[in-house]
Formats: C-alpha cells, sequence, structure tokens
C-alpha cells in the first residue's frame, strides 16, 4: 500500500471525538501497517497524544486570523510525515466540515504533493434530527445557544450553502465529491450500518482496506447530557453572561460542568428529545437533503428512514428547558449562588483571560 494522507473531516457530532480519542492514544494496532496522528505545535512533538487538528481547518477558513499560521503548522505536519514515515497519516478535525474543499485540495498539493494521488478524505453523517438534537446539547453546552430546541430549528432551518453551519449535507458533499470525486468516503452515522456497530471501528476498516486490526476499549467521550443537566448548565451561562466572566473561561466552564453532570457514576434523567409538531416540521425541512444524499452517496434510503424514525419516536409536548422546571426554589436559589460565586472566583483568578474560546463547536 503506497502511504497515504487521510483527512477526518467530520461531521460535528458524527463521532469524531470518540475517533480523535482512539488516534491519539494509539488504541489501533495493525499488523505491518503504521498509523500517525501528527502533532502541529512545537509543545506537542512529533505525535498528538489529545485533542484534534482544529487550527489546520482555521488556517483554511478565509475569516480566521489563524491563518497567518498556516504555513508554520502544515510545514510542521509535513516534516512529521517525512521523519516519522507511517503507512497512515490522519489529520481530524471537525470544522474541516466547513472548509473549501478547493482550499484543502491547494494545501494538499502545496505541503503534501507526493501525496495528492493518496488522499482519503472521510466523512460521517449523522441523520438530520438527531444531529438537531445533539447539535443543541453541544451550544448550550458551549454557551453559544440558550434558546430551547424549537428556537435552534427556526435559526438553521434556512442555513443550507455549503459554508453555513446549519444541518444540510448534500450542498456540502457535493462540493467536496466535486472537488475529491472518489477520494471521498462518505459514512451514515447510524449504528446498524457501521463496522461492528461502532464508529472507531469504522473508521479503522475505512482507513486501512479492510485490513484485520484490533482496538484497546476505550473510555466513553463526550456522552450526551439529560434534559436536567443541561437545564442546569444552560442556567449557568444565563446567570453569569452578564457578570463579566471572560468568554474563554465561561465556554470552559460550561463544558467542564457538563462533563461532571454527565459522569457515568450519576445515570438517569430524561433524554433530548423532538416533540410531535417538530418532528413534522424537521421532516418538512430535511426530507429533500435526506433523499439526495440517500440517492448519490448511500445505498438503500438510510438518512430518510432516519427521518421517519424521529417522527414516530416524537413525544407528544415540547420539553422544558428551564432549570426552574426541574428544581425546586431551595435548589434554585443555591444553584444561582453558586454560578454567581463561580463567575466571581473565575474573574478574580483569570483577570487578563478576555479572549474568546474555540467557538467553531456544532
Amino acid at each position: 500500500m503506497h502511504p497515504r494522507l487521510v483527512f477526518h473531516t467530520g461531521s460535528f457530532k458524527g463521532g469524531s471525538t470518540a475517533i480523535q480519542s482512539a488516534l491519539a492514544s494509539k488504541s489501533c494496532d495493525c499488523a505491518g501497517c503504521s498509523i500517525l496522528y501528527p502533532g502541529i505545535s512545537p509543545k506537542e512533538g512529533p505525535e498528538k497524544t489529545r485533542g484534534q487538528h482544529g487550527s489546520l481547518a482555521d488556517a483554511l477558513l478565509p475569516s480566521k486570523t489563524k491563518r497567518r499560521r498556516k504555513h508554520k503548522q502544515f510545514t510542521r505536519v509535513a516534516d512529521h510525515m517525512r521523519t516519522i514515515g507511517a503507512d497512515v497519516t490522519v489529520i481530524s478535525a471537525e470544522k474541516f466540515e466547513y472548509v473549501d474543499p478547493r482550499a484543502l485540495e491547494a494545501c494538499i498539493r502545496e505541503y503534501f504533493p507526493d501525496f495528492a494521488d493518496h488522499v482519503r478524505i472521510v466523512f460521517y453523517v449523522r441523520p438530520h434530527a438527531e444531529r438537531l438534537i445533539s447539535g443543541y446539547a453541544e451550544r448550550v453546552k458551549h454557551g453559544l445557544f440558550l434558546g430551547d430546541l424549537e428556537e435552534l430549528h427556526r435559526k438553521t432551518r434556512t442555513l443550507n450553502r455549503p459554508h453555513q453551519r446549519g444541518f444540510f449535507y448534500h450542498p456540502r458533499l457535493w462540493q467536496w465529491r466535486d472537488v475529491f470525486g472518489s477520494r471521498l468516503t462518505v459514512r451514515p452515522m447510524i449504528r446498524d450500518l457501521l463496522f461492528r456497530s461502532d464508529v472507531v471501528a469504522d473508521f479503522f476498516q475505512q482507513i486501512l482496506d479492510d485490513r484485520p486490526f484490533s482496538l484497546a476499549p476505550a473510555a466513553e467521550k463526550n456522552s450526551s447530557p439529560t434534559l436536567e443537566d443541561l437545564a442546569v448548565v444552560r442556567h449557568f451561562h444565563l446567570t453569569t453572561r452578564d457578570l463579566g466572566l471572560p468568554p474563554r473561561l465561561q465556554e470552559r466552564f460550561g463544558l467542564k460542568l457538563a462533563q461532571a453532570l454527565t459522569s457515568p457514576a450519576h445515570p438517569g434523567g430524561t433524554r433530548l428529545a423532538l416533540h410531535r409538531s417538530l418532528a413534522e416540521d424537521v421532516l418538512a425541512t430535511y426530507h429533500e437533503d435526506a433523499a439526495a444524499l440517500d440517492r448519490d452517496f448511500f445505498t438503500d434510503s438510510p438518512m430518510q428512514t432516519a427521518l421517519r424514525r424521529a417522527l414516530e419516536g416524537a413525544i407528544p409536548e415540547p420539553q422544558a428547558i428551564d432549570a426552574a422546571r426541574h428544581l425546586d426554589a431551595g435548589q434554585m436559589r443555591q444553584v444561582t449562588a453558586w454560578a454567581r460565586t463561580s463567575a466571581d472566583m473565575l474573574s478574580r483568578s483569570h483577570p487578563d483571560d478576555a479572549s474568546g474560546g474555540d467557538r467553531g463547536t456544532d
């Protein structure tokens, strides 16, 4: 097998965190085939041990100031590839989903010319209704959106151009296919259709050309918060957003809070779900996109089937995201006091940290 360069381009909420964790921890063992997950900063060295390549995607987004570091970062990755000489190099970041594929192709030819004909683009498509629900939870955790699920749907249902951060896939993927042709692999993020019913195993099967491999067990990453836990995280953001807490710290604290609340040690709670009228609107909004995906990228009709099942599984009434609907008056007083105190202490301990965090999430 000629050495290969793989760009794992997402999508958001398409199993990327689990795949990146497996790459960074070297969880995959494939006899006779080496995999490089390259570092991109001087502190990392030749190989990453955590995280993703979001700054490489940033460098290709026209509105990003980080693109000034493009040459240095891509040159460093190319140097690591030459030094290590792995059979497969993987660059992974969800934000590549919103990169113009022509910009990535030009970058490949500039920095990785020997791999121009040996590039694979791997993209996982999460069904539309699930993407809306998971995208909503993610935005609330980051403090990027604090309305309810139906409000997010109204905000995103017209974002159907490739560069816009909505939940339409076909226009975006068609643009990628136009540039990369058969080098693009699109997979449905549907458990029953994945190799071993697992997105991590499915990813390695794709990039290793069906060579036998084994995977070390991995702890669950980026698990979904319950409705009750998400309501508490949202209340934290609503309570602290006008208290002068630097955006980066507010985002990080919200993420840490969500992570603590979704600990496996505290199971239970209500799953986020679409209510009937919202599910009907989601079906009407995305049925053409689902049909186009099934026609051009999949066999059978997994995306249309998933939309219909979302409608069948919808609950009768909207879920309440307000914390006051889940906590009594005493608990609300305690949670509000805790949020205000936390914001005050964080602001005092990090007075100069006023920059925004990584706001590129789904």
